[in-house]
């Protein structure tokens, strides 16, 4: 997959919960919450939006645990999702 985006190709793909190697692999993700767009760009941009809204991810944690937890939470993902979309 990652030879075919090399040569233009865009690969979508969706994952529940990808394992710690997976999720390193993808140059960007798109988190949803409750059927809204909780986050959309790169692993690194995720990181930041989630530590600017106060959800940091615990140190020696996986990432994709991390985010599927708190968008699992419906008052935290419609806060996530309001934040995002506001800044659109």
């Amino acid at each position: 997959l990652k030879r075919l985006c090399n040569n233009g190709k865009t690969i979508l793909a969706s994952f529940h919960l990808p394992s710690s190697q997976m999720f390193e692999l993808f140059d960007n993700i798109i988190l949803m919450a409750k059927g809204r767009l909780a986050f959309s760009g790169s692993q690194l941009e995720a990181k930041e939006f989630f530590e600017i809204c106060g959800e940091i991810c615990p140190e020696n944690y996986s990432p994709a645990d991390h985010y599927l937890g708190v968008i699992s939470d419906s008052k935290k993902s419609k806060f996530l999702s309001d934040v995002y979309e506001d800044n659109l």
